[in-house]
Protein backbone atom coordinates (compact mmCIF):
# COMPACT_ATOMS: atom_id res chain seq x y z
CA UNK A 1 0.00 0.00 0.00
CA UNK A 2 2.81 2.42 0.81
CA UNK A 3 4.20 2.00 -2.70
CA UNK A 4 0.91 3.39 -4.03
CA UNK A 5 0.79 6.26 -1.54
CA UNK A 6 -2.09 4.75 0.42
CA UNK A 7 -2.52 4.61 4.18
CA UNK A 8 -4.09 1.78 6.13
CA UNK A 9 -7.51 2.86 7.41
CA UNK A 10 -10.10 0.83 9.28
CA UNK A 11 -13.80 1.06 9.70
CA UNK A 12 -15.17 -0.25 12.97
CA UNK A 13 -11.76 -1.20 14.33
CA UNK A 14 -11.16 -3.14 17.51
CA UNK A 15 -12.33 -6.29 19.19
CA UNK A 16 -15.61 -7.83 18.03
CA UNK A 17 -17.47 -10.52 19.93
CA UNK A 18 -20.71 -11.98 18.65
CA UNK A 19 -22.80 -15.08 19.06
CA UNK A 20 -21.91 -17.64 16.39
CA UNK A 21 -25.41 -18.08 15.03
CA UNK A 22 -27.96 -16.57 12.69
CA UNK A 23 -30.23 -15.82 15.65
CA UNK A 24 -30.25 -12.06 16.35
CA UNK A 25 -31.05 -12.53 20.04
CA UNK A 26 -28.47 -13.55 22.62
CA UNK A 27 -29.15 -16.16 25.23
CA UNK A 28 -28.53 -15.08 28.82
CA UNK A 29 -25.48 -17.36 29.02
CA UNK A 30 -23.90 -15.89 25.87
CA UNK A 31 -24.73 -12.33 26.93
CA UNK A 32 -23.09 -12.94 30.33
CA UNK A 33 -19.91 -14.28 28.69
CA UNK A 34 -19.70 -11.34 26.30
CA UNK A 35 -20.11 -8.89 29.20
CA UNK A 36 -17.51 -10.78 31.24
CA UNK A 37 -14.88 -10.50 28.49
CA UNK A 38 -15.81 -6.90 27.63
CA UNK A 39 -15.44 -5.87 31.30
CA UNK A 40 -12.33 -7.97 32.04
CA UNK A 41 -9.41 -5.88 33.30
CA UNK A 42 -7.04 -7.86 31.03
CA UNK A 43 -8.60 -6.02 28.07
CA UNK A 44 -6.58 -2.99 29.19
CA UNK A 45 -3.27 -4.75 28.42
CA UNK A 46 -4.63 -6.32 25.25
CA UNK A 47 -5.72 -2.92 23.97
CA UNK A 48 -2.40 -1.33 24.95
CA UNK A 49 -0.62 -3.88 22.76
CA UNK A 50 -3.21 -3.53 19.99
CA UNK A 51 -2.93 0.28 19.88
CA UNK A 52 0.87 0.26 19.96
CA UNK A 53 0.95 -2.23 17.08
CA UNK A 54 -1.62 -0.30 15.09
CA UNK A 55 0.34 2.94 15.58
CA UNK A 56 3.37 1.28 13.94
CA UNK A 57 1.34 0.70 10.75
CA UNK A 58 -0.89 3.75 10.48
CA UNK A 59 -1.82 7.05 12.04
CA UNK A 60 -5.46 6.67 11.08
CA UNK A 61 -7.92 4.71 13.18
CA UNK A 62 -11.64 4.43 13.72
CA UNK A 63 -12.90 3.31 17.10
CA UNK A 64 -16.55 3.48 17.97
CA UNK A 65 -19.20 2.90 20.56
CA UNK A 66 -22.29 0.75 20.37
CA UNK A 67 -25.02 -0.73 22.44
CA UNK A 68 -26.19 -3.41 20.05
CA UNK A 69 -27.91 -6.51 21.36
CA UNK A 70 -26.02 -8.76 18.93
CA UNK A 71 -22.65 -8.73 20.67
CA UNK A 72 -19.85 -6.63 22.10
CA UNK A 73 -18.03 -4.36 19.68
CA UNK A 74 -17.21 -0.94 21.06
CA UNK A 75 -15.11 0.71 23.69
CA UNK A 76 -18.15 1.21 25.89
CA UNK A 77 -21.56 -0.40 26.05
CA UNK A 78 -23.75 2.54 26.96
CA UNK A 79 -23.49 6.31 26.81
CA UNK A 80 -24.59 6.53 30.44
CA UNK A 81 -22.16 4.02 31.96
CA UNK A 82 -20.81 5.03 35.35
CA UNK A 83 -17.13 4.16 34.86
CA UNK A 84 -14.89 3.53 31.85
CA UNK A 85 -14.25 0.01 30.67
CA UNK A 86 -10.66 -1.28 30.45
CA UNK A 87 -10.58 -0.77 26.66
CA UNK A 88 -11.67 2.85 27.07
CA UNK A 89 -8.98 3.48 29.68
CA UNK A 90 -6.32 1.95 27.41
CA UNK A 91 -7.33 4.22 24.52
CA UNK A 92 -7.33 7.30 26.75
CA UNK A 93 -3.88 6.44 28.09
CA UNK A 94 -2.58 5.75 24.58
CA UNK A 95 -3.79 9.10 23.28
CA UNK A 96 -1.99 10.87 26.13
CA UNK A 97 1.33 9.26 25.12
CA UNK A 98 1.24 10.54 21.55
CA UNK A 99 3.37 13.59 20.78
CA UNK A 100 1.06 16.57 21.00
CA UNK A 101 0.87 19.01 18.14
CA UNK A 102 -2.17 21.17 17.98
CA UNK A 103 -2.73 20.97 14.26
CA UNK A 104 -5.82 22.74 13.07
CA UNK A 105 -5.45 25.81 15.29
CA UNK A 106 -4.77 28.08 12.33
CA UNK A 107 -5.28 31.37 14.15
CA UNK A 108 -3.32 30.37 17.27
CA UNK A 109 -6.11 31.05 19.76
CA UNK A 110 -5.74 27.53 21.27
CA UNK A 111 -9.20 26.54 20.06
CA UNK A 112 -10.09 24.78 16.79
CA UNK A 113 -13.28 26.57 15.81
CA UNK A 114 -15.14 28.13 12.89
CA UNK A 115 -12.40 30.71 12.31
CA UNK A 116 -9.99 27.82 11.76
CA UNK A 117 -12.45 26.14 9.41
CA UNK A 118 -12.37 29.18 7.13
CA UNK A 119 -8.57 29.27 7.32
CA UNK A 120 -8.51 25.55 6.48
CA UNK A 121 -10.72 26.13 3.43
CA UNK A 122 -8.34 28.88 2.25
CA UNK A 123 -5.35 26.54 2.79
CA UNK A 124 -7.00 23.62 0.95
CA UNK A 125 -4.90 22.64 -2.06
CA UNK A 126 -1.84 24.40 -0.68
CA UNK A 127 0.97 23.39 1.65
CA UNK A 128 0.11 25.19 4.90
CA UNK A 129 1.73 23.11 7.69
CA UNK A 130 -0.98 24.19 10.19
CA UNK A 131 -3.43 21.99 8.29
CA UNK A 132 -1.18 19.29 6.81
CA UNK A 133 -2.25 16.59 9.26
CA UNK A 134 -0.55 13.69 7.48
CA UNK A 135 2.68 15.57 6.72
CA UNK A 136 2.68 14.91 2.98
CA UNK A 137 3.30 18.56 2.09
CA UNK A 138 -0.21 19.34 0.81
CA UNK A 139 -3.58 20.13 2.37
CA UNK A 140 -6.12 17.77 0.85
CA UNK A 141 -9.13 15.57 1.68
CA UNK A 142 -7.09 13.32 3.98
CA UNK A 143 -6.22 16.40 6.01
CA UNK A 144 -9.86 17.44 6.04
CA UNK A 145 -10.70 14.26 7.98
CA UNK A 146 -7.91 15.09 10.43
CA UNK A 147 -9.32 18.58 10.80
CA UNK A 148 -12.81 17.20 11.45
CA UNK A 149 -11.36 15.02 14.24
CA UNK A 150 -9.90 18.03 16.09
CA UNK A 151 -12.67 20.53 15.32
CA UNK A 152 -14.11 21.86 18.58
CA UNK A 153 -11.09 20.88 20.67
CA UNK A 154 -8.58 22.73 22.76
CA UNK A 155 -5.06 21.62 23.73
CA UNK A 156 -4.41 20.10 27.12
CA UNK A 157 -3.15 22.66 29.65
Amino acid sequence: MASRGLELVTYEAGQHMVQASETPYLSDAVRDKLHMVHDDTRMFGIYQEYLASWHEFSSLMNLYNDSLTLGKFGLISRWDQSQPYPKTLAVQEFLQTLPFTFAGDGDGDRDVDYDDFFLFSEAFGGDDPRFDFNGDGRVDFTDFFGFVDVFGTQPAP
